[in-house]
């Protein structure tokens, strides 16, 4: 019709008027058997439209606008997923018509509510456009998930509810590429590199891991070795079978040796400072020791495996101060705990409590406080944790040696992704083994004993 009144083709006009009436009376009697008037606005609840019959044959006589629709309505960007704390995190919600196209007509009143961590509700904006879209903004000050509700006329829309990261400093959801991957024939020493195991880094920013039976400095820069610390042997500056190490403040570093039970004190430069703990089950003595933790310059936490607990001496002299846990599968309680981490954002202290797959977040001096992961499966389902660690906003990294990923969790324990899959391409593992976050640039670090590297994020 439009075609034929801009032409002003009369012959045309007559040619069809025919097929336009009756096209006419079929809009005026499908309205009549509905009982509806074509010129209004239908309502059915939150669900505005046209009945399909009739929508086709009115869409025949030009575009057809429909009113918006609550429950068709979408939102979409960033701020729905992920956003830094004290900056604005930005997200869109799309008004939409019954059909799911996109609607123009105005008037829908879209609310917004995000929750924080401790549930305390934050300020949002939400500002209408002409083009049927609504701009939605909010500032987070926490760290870790927040709730997300989107509702349209008191309506929830089609994605109405979800849970945003929010992170203070690093991007989870970034990592997938390494920054570098160090290989073991990249490394070219004598004795030769036999195997990576755990990882810390020290103040200078170098990399120190675990050989077989010495420690490894490794300039990750260059991906050149610098030194090498310890030998096999039963000595005092020697390792039978290293597993865990930590480094304080001062490059001191911490290494625990599973099979001599006790624990080695080195400088940075690796000269060997002292030894502490002998092999028993009283407290002060060690069966199997393995992950090490260091809070500050005073303690460090020893996960004294084959005796199910956790111990604490002064990182000075090695002097006993403390003891928690058993084994059991109860709160508190531990089957061959592997790791520690100190949380220092939050005061407490994480175990890699790998025979019961989960970890668990105690107070400083062993209070259970919460525990995540279990051997059933679900959203925070921990296969084979062993080593974990903290990074500054209290974000935990846990190595899945069983999986070939890492897993990254909130400081509440929701899962924030896996990271890594089966492989030996870049981004992949065999054996995720070692791991830390370095206190200088904050990358992540992952030793993998199958594949023989160190992966830096």
């Amino acid at each position: 019709m439009k075609h034929i009144l801009a032409n002003k083709d009369d012959f045309s006009f007559l040619k069809n008027k025919e097929k336009l009436l009756s096209e006419l009376s079929q809009v005026v009697e499908l309205a009549k058997s509905k009982d509806r008037n074509p010129l209004e606005s239908i309502t059915d609840g939150p669900d505005c439209f046209l009945p399909d019959d009739l929508l086709s044959i009115a869409s025949k006589f030009g575009e057809v606008y429909c009113r918006p629709c609550p429950s068709r309505f979408t939102a979409r960007g960033e701020g729905l997923s992920k956003g830094f704390i004290n900056k604005p995190a930005k997200f869109k919600v799309e008004a939409r018509d019954r059909y799911g196209q996109r609607s123009i007509v105005s008037g829908t009143s879209v609310r917004v509510m995000v929750q924080d961590p401790q549930h305390n509700q934050l300020n949002t904006k939400v500002e209408e456009t002409t083009t049927g879209e609504y701009l939605v903004s909010y500032t987070p000050t926490q760290v870790g998930y927040h709730f997300i509700r989107i509702t349209a006329n008191d309506h929830k829309i089609l994605n109405g509810d979800s849970h945003a990261v929010i992170f203070n400093r690093k991007d989870y959801f970034s990592l997938g590429v390494p920054l570098k991957k160090i290989s073991k024939s990249e490394l070219r020493t004598e004795p030769p590199v036999s195997t990576f195991r755990s990882v810390c880094t020290l103040p200078n920013g170098n990399i120190v891991f675990m050989d077989a039976f010495c420690l490894r400095v490794v300039n990750p820069s260059t991906g050149n070795l610098v030194h090498t610390v310890g030998s096999y042997g039963t000595g005092s500056n020697q390792f039978s079978l290293p597993f865990g190490m930590a480094v304080n403040r001062s490059g001191n570093i911490f290494v625990s040796d599973s099979t001599m039970h006790r624990i080695s004190k080195f400088s940075s430069e690796g000269r060997h400072i002292m030894n502490f703990g002998t092999q028993g089950q009283r407290v002060g003595m060690m069966q199997c020791p393995e992950g090490l933790a260091l809070l500050g310059e005073e303690r460090v936490y020893v996960a004294d495996s084959g005796n199910n607990r956790i111990q604490y001496f002064q990182q000075r002299n090695g002097k006993f101060q403390g003891s928690f846990g058993r084994k059991g599968t109860n709160a508190g309680q531990f089957m061959s705990p592997r790791d520690v981490a100190v949380d220092a954002k939050n005061s407490r202290i994480l175990v890699s409590d790998t025979g019961n797959f989960r970890i668990q977040a105690l107070s400083l001096d062993g209070k259970p406080l919460l525990q995540f992961g279990n051997p059933k499966g679900g959203s925070v389902y921990l296969s084979f944790p062993f080593f974990v660690t903290v990074d500054e906003d209290g974000f935990i990294l846990v190595t899945e040696t069983k999986s070939h990923y890492i897993s990254v969790l909130t400081p509440r324990g929701g899962i924030v992704r896996r990271l890594g899959s089966q492989g030996d391409a870049p981004g992949q593992f065999r054996t995720p083994y070692g791991i830390c976050v370095s206190s200088n640039k904050g990358h992540v670090v992952v030793t993998d004993s199958t594949s023989n590297c160190i992966q830096i994020f």
